[in-house]
């Protein structure tokens, strides 16, 4: 599946319905603005559905009427929505038969509320999936959170109006920050203060572009592009380089054109120069965590990884630690040592040095530089921030390239628990609200993207309404909540032969004491946990792993003990 997170930004091309808008909600006499594919925004049709061609309106009522508050329109609606937007909810069927139901009773278009917290959050929006039915609906259908419509719910049920109104947008999809908040001796000149445009005003016309940056102390500095529009055509405006200079502190900048003047079109986007700390979160934590459906938990082996990525300034820096949250420590842990653990993986994303972020070669040169494990248990509080130290793959020292790209990543794997009968439950780590990056350009060519977290487990990018905190700190960063150097299995206690190998991997485990569980995960290049072997009450003796399905390349073990710490080693398998 390709990345959401990858796709390229298109500059001079000629835009007549592709959608760029945002969805105004008024309830009485606020209206709430609702921006597409971010935090409790909204999403629409993937693929089917009507286009929004002009900025239009619609009375808004529940497809099933104010009485029957599931409205999940799976059957023939008894109620005339001629002309209205019809308010729907999620469950029960699929997308395309809830819209086909709504458009059957003269509904102009369709709402599909989130109502569902599995796997969700407040604020999660979702493309919607045509099924079966999509293909005979003409009408756009929208998709929003579960906050919208306990909002619009419980406005209906008190008499007051709702109503949306599409309204086309000249200005979208701003890029500025590299991540939302990176170390000051990182910061670098950017490249990629951008912005899109469409001229909508009707005639041919010059745009003035302006970026007006509000750093740290008020100081302001103004970026300007100018460029001829045609009538309907679009633009990528491409703001000169700026670097921050200061300081720590968090800067705003704001992006508006002068014939691009309705409301909505002006973008703002933030970013934070911290003392120590990358994050691609907003530094705004939620409670609760984030994790995946069961069934979703389930058919990705009871595994749950999420990533997010940094750039290096130009003098590179030394990585100490890794910090990170779990939402649902007391739900999840079994009290096995081996099982309640997160391992944090460090990948170089551009390992061949030819400027291009690996992912786009199909991780075949993603490289491991890094790891640390941290061991939870029910008592851990939830949502509290630790802070891991890391263990260097090769050498001493964790020592990032300047100008370079990395990966910061949370693994969890249940296969332990899961072979002591436990129950299926997934990690939920913890989350801010979603953040959106937009796409840069590296050496090469290669656009990347940063507008969430890479999930590697199912290869997609993030969770729709939430970002994971995966932070990199700096060395010298001081961990204020709470600091875990990782146990170390002695090197001396296992060995993997043969290492090269071509047909079985064995580990040879030696350990001091009877341990209650012992895990062994096979992690390929990409980072995805491949296999899982688990013993029971073990001392000594051989795990085997079956490698004669498995691609050459480089490989790891990561390897966990009740008793004795933990430990990565490489695997090199050739055919």
């Amino acid at each position: 599946m390709l990345f959401a997170s990858m796709l390229a930004v298109g500059a001079q091309a000629q835009f007549t319905s592709d959608g760029i808008f945002v969805l105004d909600m008024t309830i009485g006499t606020e209206t709430i603005t609702l921006k597409k594919g971010v935090d409790c925004g909204f999403e629409t049709s993937n693929g089917w559905g009507g286009p929004v061609e002009t900025s239009q309106c619609w009375d808004a009522a529940w497809g099933e009427g104010v009485t029957n508050g599931d409205s999940l329109a799976c059957d023939s609606l008894a109620n005339d929505l001629t002309g209205k937007i019809a308010l729907l909810r999620r469950g029960a069927c699929e997308f395309g038969l809830k819209a086909r139901n709504a458009q059957k009773k003269g509904a102009a278009a369709a709402v599909i509320f989130n109502n569902s917290a599995a796997g969700t959050t407040e604020c999660t929006v979702i493309p919607l999936g045509a099924g079966a039915n999509g293909q005979f609906v003409t009408i756009p259908v929208f998709f929003l959170s579960r906050d919208a419509g306990a909002k619009v719910s419980a406005a209906i049920a008190a008499g007051i109006p709702v109503s949306f109104c599409t309204r086309l947008l000249s200005l979208y999809d701003a890029t500025a920050e590299y991540s939302y908040a990176m170390p000051v001796s990182q910061a670098d000149s950017m490249n990629l203060i951008t912005v899109n445009c469409v001229n909508r005003s009707g005639t041919e016309q010059e745009f003035q572009f302006r970026a007006t940056i509000d750093e740290p102390g008020g100081t302001q500095t103004q970026l300007t592009y100018s460029e001829v529009l045609g009538v309907d055509s679009a633009t990528l405006a491409v703001f000169p380089f700026y670097k921050p200079t200061a300081g720590v502190g968090k800067y705003t900048i704001t992006y508006t054109a002068d014939q691009a003047s309705a409301a909505g079109d002006t973008v703002v986007r933030e970013f934070v120069l911290t003392p120590f700390t990358y994050a691609t979160d907003n530094l705004a934590l939620r409670a609760g965590g984030v994790a995946p459906t069961l069934a979703t938990f389930i058919a990705s082996g009871f595994k749950y990884q999420s990533a997010g990525m940094v750039k290096t300034g130009p003098a590179g820096m030394e990585a100490q630690y890794a910090t990170f949250g779990i939402g649902n420590p007391a739900a999840v842990a079994t009290g096995d040592a081996a099982a309640d653990v997160v391992n944090v993986l460090l990948y170089d994303a551009d390992a061949n040095d030819d400027g291009s972020n690996d992912l786009n070669g199909g991780f075949s040169d993603l490289t491991f530089v890094a790891f640390a494990d941290y061991e939870f248990n029910a008592g851990l509080k939830a949502d509290s921030l630790v802070s891991v130290e890391l263990v260097p793959i090769d050498g001493d020292k964790v020592e990032l390239k300047p100008n370079h790209l990395y990966y910061i990543s949370l693994l969890y794997d249940r296969n332990p628990a899961i072979a002591g009968g436990a129950d299926s439950t997934s990690i939920a780590y913890s989350f801010t609200n979603q953040v959106y990056y937009g796409q840069f350009t590296l050496g090469g060519g290669a656009r990347v993207g940063l507008h969430t977290p890479l999930a590697l487990d199912n290869l997609y990018s993030g969770w729709s309404g939430a970002t994971v905190v995966t932070r990199l700190n700096e060395t010298g960063y001081d961990p204020t909540v709470s600091t875990k150097a990782p146990q170390m299995l002695e090197a001396a206690k296992l060995s993997v032969t043969p290492n090269p190998a071509t047909d079985l991997v064995r580990l040879n485990l030696d350990l001091a004491t009877e341990n209650a569980t012992v895990a062994a995960t096979l992690i390929d290049f990409n980072g995805r946990a491949l296999n899982t072997e688990v013993r029971k009450n073990f001392k000594n003796g051989q795990l085997t792993f079956d490698a004669r399905q498995l691609p050459s390349g480089t490989y790891m073990l990561w390897v966990r003990t009740s008793n004795e710490g933990s430990t990565m080693t490489k695997v090199m398998i050739c055919h």
